[in-house]
């Protein structure tokens, strides 16, 4: 203790000697509380009180004054600052852990040393920084009794005594190290079992006891929820343990892992396919990811038999079966793409032939991604539809209605396709009229897909539009005349489908498909272009009636007219046996604009 320090003694008795440590710090704790409840105003309280004689009249006083006569007798003195209390607190602290590890050490030793003759039992008490310097059971202790017995039979017997306590202890250490190795070897095992078991837990998958099975073994739920009846008995895999420890999924009999596979045709040349997950060697993969195969293959499994169910429904919009293979066109061109959609086993050749193109993957990963969203939200819909109340007195619906997966990508495709015809023939007609002489404005119609700020299409949006009518919208102006609209959209509610029509002068008039619309574009776009010209010309005026361009000049009566053909890019000026012609694909750049053509003729 420094000098000037101080500390902390019950009262003296007369029956018992030094207090120890442990009853001075009890005695402290009864007589003062807390060393957390002094405080330094209470503390500079009682010394001020001190300094002017007023001493407590309390009894923690009267012991406070005891305390100090024995400290005065002992030769200490009271802290009287803060940092002096700090230090014999910490010094008292310091000497409790010095205690505290002399008991460890005390403890360890007796530990090791009975580790000898009960490991089992004193293993268990000894800490592990002992057991990683000193190896259990390396020390021991004999008691020898000295008796006046011949020293040459004692050390005989001493001998054999030793010798047979030697081979037994050697038999016993071999016997325990055996049964330790096969011990630790079957804990090491287990913990590894354990340890899959609760990292596949945390990972968010349902582990549970199999029902009906003897062996009580553990399996993993893999199914999503809300997957039909049939293939619920199918969403659980054993987690069975192989001679290391590690887990091995075991799915039964008859269980190959499918997936769907896409593929885009043109005529019988494959242009597209989707992509099919690579089934790894099961030593080279996760736990993790052979569940997820497990689960992606019932997945796939579950949307290829609802697929199945629902073309039954399709055959009025050319959605058919050819032996195990669903089968629908996407376009009505010359050389329209179909999808075949296909259940594969991943453990067979699924290779394409060489020479199969690639440019519409895109296409077949598309329509199989929309596909498996589609069906994850009608397991959605049906977990939501259980957790509602049924309205009362309803009969139960027995009748189980396809779900809605090939009717929406079906639509989407082909209204797509109609789309992307109408602006290839916009821009055809846009560059044939540019080419005349003729100011003219194109807007091309689009398929809404909703975005967000970032340019991302969301997802829950993205699959409300497929289940929603679609329409799109294509006009085109020549100056400053009213556009002329062409529209296309979709219906799911009846076997057609699809909606055309134009739009003129505020009046819509519906047609079947989109040829329809081009055949009238071409017939009622002239008259447009008509009344232009006979805006830039002076004696050239447009006759309702006829649908021609009349003039009368020094006697005579002409008439002209215009006959167009976006589709093939061709356009042609008549009048009597004058014609002038301009084309996309030949070098009519020499004629000049119409209008130039027209005023010629006029002059000559």
């Amino acid at each position: 203790m420094p000098e000037g320090g101080a500390s902390f003694r019950p009262w003296s008795s007369t029956e018992q000697g030094t207090a120890s440590l442990g009853e001075t710090l009890a005695q402290i704790q009864a007589e003062r509380g807390h060393f957390r409840n002094i405080t330094e105003e209470g503390l500079r309280a009682e010394i001020a009180a001190e300094e002017n004689g007023q001493a407590s009249q309390s009894a923690s006083g009267d012991e406070e004054d005891s305390g100090q006569d024995g400290d005065a007798r002992d030769g200490r003195r009271q802290p009287t600052t803060r940092q002096e209390l700090y230090a014999i607190r910490e010094e008292l602290t310091r000497r409790a852990q010095e205690a505290h590890q002399d008991v460890l050490v005390t403890l360890d030793m007796v530990s090791l040393l009975q580790t000898t003759y009960t490991p089992a039992q004193a293993a268990t008490t000894v800490s592990p920084a002992a057991k990683a310097i000193v190896p259990l059971s390396s020390l021991g202790a004999d008691l020898w009794a000295r008796t006046p017995t011949d020293p040459a039979r004692d050390a005989q017997d001493s001998l054999i005594a030793t010798n047979v306590r030697a081979k037994y202890l050697s038999e016993s250490a071999d016997s325990l190290l055996s049964a330790a190795s096969r011990l630790e070897d079957n804990v090491r095992k287990e913990t590894q079992y354990w340890d899959q078991v609760l990292d596949i837990s945390a990972k968010g998958w349902n582990v549970s006891r199999i029902p009906g099975q003897k062996q009580r073994l553990l399996g993993v739920h893999f199914g999503l929820s809300g997957s039909a009846s049939d293939s619920t008995s199918r969403n659980i895999a054993a987690l069975i343990p192989d001679d290391e420890g590690n887990i091995k999924l075991e799915r039964g009999v008859g269980s190959r892992p499918k997936a769907v596979r896409a593929i885009v045709k043109r005529g019988s040349q494959i242009v597209g396919s989707s992509k099919l997950p690579v089934l790894l060697d099961t030593s080279e993969t996760t736990l993790q990811a052979r569940i997820r195969h497990a689960r992606d293959s019932i997945f796939d499994e579950e949307l290829f038999r609802e697929m199945v169910r629902e073309t039954r429904t399709l055959l009025a919009r050319g959605v058919t079966m050819r032996g195990s293979t669903i089968v629908f066109e996407v376009s009505e061109t010359e050389s329209p793409e179909c999808v075949e959609l296909e259940l594969v086993s991943l453990d067979e050749d699924n290779s394409l032939p060489f020479e199969c193109s690639r440019e519409s993957d895109h296409l077949a990963q598309a329509t199989l991604l929309a596909a498996r969203l589609l069906l994850n939200r009608a397991h959605r819909e049906k977990i939501k539809k259980k957790s509602l109340l049924p309205p009362p007195m309803m009969p139960a619906e027995n009748k189980l209605q396809p779900l809605l997966i090939l009717r929406p990508i079906l639509t989407m495709l082909q209204h797509s396709s109609h789309v992307l015809q109408i602006n290839a023939y916009l821009d055809t007609l846009n560059q044939l009229l540019t080419r005349v002489g003729l100011p003219t404005t194109i807007n091309t119609a689009r398929v809404a897909l909703p975005m967000t700020p970032r340019g991302v299409v969301d997802t829950e949006s993205f699959l409300d539009t497929l289940l929603q009518p679609l329409s799109a919208e294509a006009s085109i102006g020549i100056d400053s005349f009213p556009p002329f609209k062409l529209a296309t959209g979709t219906s799911l509610q009846d076997d057609v489908g699809f909606t055309f029509a134009i739009i003129r002068d505020g009046r819509s008039y519906p047609w079947d498909c989109v040829a329809d619309l081009v055949e009238e574009t071409n017939q009622w776009l002239p008259d447009t272009i008509h009344r232009f010209i006979s805006l830039k010309t002076e004696h050239w005026m447009f006759q309702q009636s006829s649908g021609h361009l009349v003039s009368k000049t020094d006697g005579a009566h002409r008439s002209a007219f215009v006959d167009l053909d976006g589709s093939a890019g061709t356009i042609e000026l008549k009048m009597g046996k004058e014609k002038a012609s301009w084309s996309l694909n030949g070098d009519s750049a020499e004629q000049g604009s119409i209008v130039d053509a027209l005023l010629k003729w006029t002059k000559d």
